[in-house]
């Protein structure tokens, strides 16, 4: 475990439910579970192109509460990043279980020819706007991975994995 985030931390995003919009009716919910993971659903919902999802924000960096109009404006300056670098992306919704705890994010989209690319782009992205951790999905895997770490470093902490539920909402 990463000695620079409380493991109590850890916990919390490891229950973390996150909802990616697709459209403007329909959205994916994964949550980790310990059943089976269906990777089918990830193809369907994603497409077969679709490598691995990075699911990232700009809110309340390290973990420090910001306003909602900090926090905003935060969440806008990493959309313009992510557009202007001309990355593939999907809003997102972060939040606990009971959803006393929630943050706009973004779903980083990673093709198997951009997936290298996309994987140092969010390490960076998440540095710059004070991100302890990122969110990793594959058709099989849930991970959370630390980004405090050496940035020289390609192979960050994996804090934890998990199997995950994806179900349209």
């Amino acid at each position: 475990m990463n000695a620079s985030i409380p493991s109590e931390l850890v916990i919390a995003y490891s229950e973390t439910t996150i909802s990616i919009q697709l459209d403007n009716f329909q959205s994916v919910v994964i949550k980790g579970t310990i059943a089976e993971t269906d990777s089918a659903n990830f193809l369907d919902f994603f497409g077969a192109h679709i490598q691995e999802l990075w699911v990232i924000t700009a809110d309340n960096p390290f973990s420090k509460l910001l306003s909602p109009e900090d926090n905003l404006q935060r969440q806008q300056s990493l959309h313009a990043a992510l557009a202007n670098k001309g990355i593939d992306f999907l809003e997102a919704f972060c939040s606990s279980p009971d959803r006393s705890w929630s943050e706009h994010s973004f779903a980083v989209l990673a093709t198997n020819l951009s997936a290298h690319k996309i994987q140092i782009e969010i390490h960076k992205l998440a540095r710059c706007f004070g991100q302890n951790a990122v969110f990793k999905v594959t058709p099989s895997i849930l991970s959370m991975i630390s980004t405090l770490g050496d940035s020289r470093n390609e192979k960050s902490e994996v804090l934890f994995t998990s199997n995950y539920s994806c179900i349209l909402d």
